[in-house]
């Protein structure tokens, strides 16, 4: 890990002044992540890809103003999420009739199901899902940052904004709710056979 953040890093300061190929090089490295973790925002492939593609747009016009960053990975998802939330503000404030709000919903529904259930198998996934349904957004927040997209304590504080305490006692919380909930889960089934 150590070692890409060093890659990254030389990269960056590459990008900085204008290697094209370096640029194109963090392009290629962090594409698919950050449509992975836009589309966990957004729910909306185009939306998504925009906001990626208006980013690196926007690095590349601004390289000369831009300064050296210790995590490249935490400051590109940072940055595209701030983008995706700040469409997203947008469309709600050009309110966005009931039924298509309904809609939204349900696609949000059946990507986080879908998420879920090619990561395990079918009831440890239908398990999972509802016990992640119980927490706070900004515990799913911090889970999916930690446990499904791999970041370490340092990458997250960069991407949220928050406190080191402050995420170690949400990710504490998180993952004693889960636990709960889940052995919660087991029992219930284990009664009903």
């Amino acid at each position: 890990m150590a070692n890409s953040s060093q890659n990254d890093v030389e990269d960056w300061l590459s990008f900085l002044e204008g290697n094209e190929t370096s640029f194109i090089k963090i392009y290629e490295k962090y594409y698919q992540d950050l449509f992975r973790f836009g589309m966990r925002i957004s729910y909306d492939s185009d939306l998504t890809k925009d906001c990626i593609q208006d980013m690196f747009s926007n690095l590349w016009n601004k390289r000369n103003t831009l300064t050296e960053v210790q995590y490249v990975k935490a400051y590109l998802f940072k940055y595209v999420s701030r983008l995706l939330n700040n469409q997203i503000q947008k469309n709600i404030k050009s309110k966005i009739k009931a039924k298509e709000l309904l809609q939204h919903a349900e696609l949000i529904f059946d990507f986080e199901s879908n998420l879920i259930s090619e990561t395990s198998q079918f009831e440890k996934s239908k398990n999972l899902h509802e016990a992640l349904t119980k927490l706070t957004k900004r515990q799913r927040e911090i889970i999916k940052l930690k446990f499904f997209e791999g970041f370490d304590y340092e990458e997250i504080i960069e991407i949220t904004g928050l406190k080191q305490k402050t995420i170690y006692n949400i990710a504490h919380e998180a993952i004693n709710a889960l636990k709960k909930t889940i052995l919660f889960v087991f029992v219930l089934t284990i009664n009903t056979l």
